[in-house]
């Protein structure tokens, strides 16, 4: 090629540098610089920085212009918005209080106003979104349940003109579950997720704009009714703190409700506040827009549902979607919560009744809890004591190693624990370790309520036969029991270390497992274990991977 020619395909500094030098010396001008030693060596830096630098800026805007490669907010967003995919903004904690009033009158009804404010520590307050009605339950006392959402509401006002499309919310802490747009004194409906319609549909549209604002805008008398040009347009919405107000149980009270004093109230805690999230992540928005865009409203693949509950449920960590040959129609979910383990009811039900309006006729979703396969794991480390600093600095090693492996396996159903993978981390933790080698302990737990002692659970892998046991339960402080297995696949249960009775079975090759407990009262929470009988651990559908216990065995050699 020729020498005279400049070479641009290099983006690396030291090859700029060196195809600049290669032009140079090409040139009559300087054939006898020396390009190391001169000053023009300082010129050749500057040029193949400056050369490097626009090379590398070029390089993140174009890739700032794609959904998979872009690393800014912002950017993600722009692209998501050519899908038509709204990332979910900010969701306020929600609980749930059972509350009655025993007042000195017979009304037939009592109102708690919307916008009740219930307070608590630390300062968060929660309100009613709706007003709640208590109805005398026959004894003069007036009660309810009552759902209450963190934060506070707020109004602003835009005059339409047809010059201006989209109008920016003044707070990004918005929750757009509970907005409310009025047109003049016309409520409108949110229509992101609707179909094209007609121009006589009256619909509002949120679009997420730059650095979080919330946009907020209308049709053009095609894809749904615009508003008249001067119209007063009213926007109502909570402002909430997201999942800082997670966890809450204790809640006080106001003075007085629909002119009823505080002395006479009484609350119960149904369910402590929960589902607060600070919306999509860049990452969940990437994952699921283009997914989104595929469903065009309708839910009918497995994709078409995750990507549904990532932009319209809060608090979610992962989705795990699948069907069942021997339930036609049925669609099975399960969800694993940001914070938490299970949704609670209140969430759940919610969920199905949003996800029906997606579901094409002839499916019926369905909702199951997440299934935790907890693992006892002792490792046992061979290591070179003249590399190590010390037997506790690899054990502490090899415990942050641990916990990081099972971090990644807790965030994803199905996530199978491979043996191999597992020891390759631990051995690459400290350069002292010469090999490990590790035992599994499986542990499920099991929930038994009164009216029905019967219960099927697996480990979802092979067991070690007469590995199989439990923790030991007692019935108000007097008798004991616990069940463990005989080896050849029956399950007894014991009495004070006597056989009490022959209560289940066990499959040691699926680690199926089935049982008829007694010796309960009204409720009963025990967990049981057994040997893991091969080295890698598998996960299924709904099943996840959790670390239970760890004990770390480091051993000089």
């Amino acid at each position: 090629m020729d020498s005279k020619t400049l070479q641009i395909s290099e983006l690396d500094f030291d090859n700029i540098k060196y195809n600049l030098k290669s032009f140079m010396r090409s040139q009559e001008e300087f054939l006898d610089f020396d390009f190391e030693g001169s000053a023009i060596n300082v010129l050749l830096d500057v040029l193949a920085y400056n050369t490097h630098y626009m090379a590398v800026h070029a390089n993140m805007s174009i890739s700032e212009t794609f959904l998979q490669s872009s690393t800014i907010r912002n950017a993600a967003v722009m692209r998501a918005k050519e899908l038509n995919y709204f990332p979910r903004q900010y969701s306020s904690a929600t609980a749930i209080l059972g509350l009655s009033i025993e007042p000195d009158d017979s009304p037939a009804l009592i109102e708690v106003p919307k916008g009740t404010k219930f307070l608590t520590s630390p300062g968060f307050f929660f309100i009613n979104t709706e007003s709640v009605f208590l109805y005398n339950d026959g004894t003069g006392v007036y009660s309810g349940e009552i759902v209450i959402h963190e934060g506070s509401t707020t109004q602003e006002q835009f005059q339409y003109s047809t010059d201006n499309r989209v109008y920016e919310l003044l707070n990004t802490r918005v929750d757009t579950d509970f907005m409310k747009v009025l047109v003049g004194n016309e409520e409108y409906l949110f229509g992101n997720d609707k179909q094209l319609t007609d121009k006589y549909q009256k619909f509002y549209y949120l679009s997420e704009e730059s650095d979080r604002k919330v946009g907020l805008f209308f049709g053009d008398d095609f894809l749904s009714a615009e508003p008249a040009n001067g119209k007063t347009i009213t926007v109502e919405y909570l402002i909430t703190s997201g999942r800082e107000a997670n966890g809450i149980r204790d809640f006080q009270l106001p003075t007085t409700i629909s002119g009823y004093q505080g002395s006479s109230f009484e609350t119960t805690l149904i369910s402590s506040s929960n589902a607060g999230s600070y919306g999509n992540t860049i990452n969940q928005i990437k994952m699921a827009a283009s997914k989104y865009w595929q469903a065009q409203g309708r839910a009918v693949t497995a994709d078409d549902y995750s990507s549904i509950i990532y932009n319209k449920v809060p608090n979610v960590d992962s989705v795990s979607v699948w069907e069942e040959h021997t339930r036609a129609g049925s669609i099975f979910i399960s969800i694993k919560p940001d914070v938490g383990e299970i949704l609670t009811p209140y969430t759940k039900e919610g969920i199905i009744d949003m996800l029906k309006d997606f579901a094409i006729t002839g499916t019926t979703p369905i909702l199951v809890d997440p299934e935790y396969l907890r693992i006892d794991v002792l490792v046992n480390v061979n290591y070179d004591p003249e590399l190590a600093i010390s037997a506790d600095n690899i054990a502490s090693n090899v415990l942050n190693t641990v916990n990081t492996h099972f971090l990644e396996l807790n965030n994803t159903f199905g996530a199978d624990m491979l043996y191999s993978a597992f020891l390759t981390d631990i051995d690459n933790s400290s350069i002292a370790i010469i090999n490990s080698n590790a035992v599994f302990v499986l542990n499920r737990q099991m929930i038994l309520m009164e009216s029905n002692g019967h219960i099927s659970s697996s480990f979802l892998n092979a067991i070690i036969p007469g590995t199989f046991t439990s923790n030991i339960w007692d019935i108000e402080g007097a008798d004991y029991y616990y069940i463990s297995d005989d080896g050849d696949g029956k399950i007894f249960q014991y009495k004070n270390t006597v056989l009490f009775a022959e209560v289940g079975t066990i499959d040691y090759v699926t680690g199926d497992l089935s049982l008829n407990i007694a010796g309960y009262q009204d409720y009963l929470e025990i967990t049981i274990s057994a040997d893991a009988l091969e080295d890698d651990i598998y996960a299924d559908k709904n099943y996840i991977i959790a670390l239970n216990t760890l004990k770390v065995n480091p051993n000089g050699v």
